[in-house]
């Protein structure tokens, strides 16, 4: 019952003929556990200087880098337009009168702008005293309020002003009294 076609177990000394001996396995393991270790930290060190310190500079401030072939762009400057403070009676019932003291900064793109919105400041001024009488000092309790005047008197003023954008109210002083 014995076939042709079953081989026979090798022996160890028959294995050792086709593949590695232990102590050649052995030999090779060494070699790795230290060729590795210092092939990773070459490659990690090549990655580390070329990717991470000679990587791609952002572009300097108030410049845009423009496609291939163009030069880089100079941005407008900001142009700050102070409004003079502003004092109004708040609305309440209480009997204790309060007053609000509020200092603005207008945040304009150029210099003409800054003129021509400073043409329309009585206004402008005007709308202010007029939407600020209407608040009561419990309206400035919150951050969140504070961010929803910023942008009703941006939305307001914006109005008065266009076509000309006034970028950004700055509060500079609010005080309630």
């Amino acid at each position: 019952m014995n076939d042709e076609n079953e081989e026979e177990p090798l022996t160890p000394s028959e294995a050792g003929k086709f593949g590695l001996s232990a102590e050649k396995k052995k030999k090779l393991q060494r070699i790795l556990l230290i060729v590795a270790p210092i092939v990773l930290t070459i490659v990690g060190a090549i990655f580390f200087f070329f990717f991470v310190i000679k990587g791609p500079k952002p572009p300097e401030e108030g410049e845009v880098k423009q496609p291939k072939g163009k030069e880089h762009v100079q941005l407008d400057s900001n142009t700050y337009l102070d409004v003079d403070p502003i004092t109004v009676g708040l609305s309440g019932a209480g009997a204790k009168r309060e007053y609000l003291r509020m200092d603005i900064t207008m945040r304009l793109g150029t210099e003409e702008e800054s003129v021509a919105v400073l043409a329309k400041m009585p206004i402008i001024k005007d709308t202010l005293i007029t939407f600020l009488r209407t608040l009561r000092s419990t309206d400035f309790n919150s951050s969140n309020s504070t961010l929803y005047l910023k942008e009703e008197i941006s939305k307001r003023i914006n109005k008065i002003t266009a076509p000309i954008v006034v970028k950004e109210v700055l509060f500079q002083e609010i005080t309630v009294n």
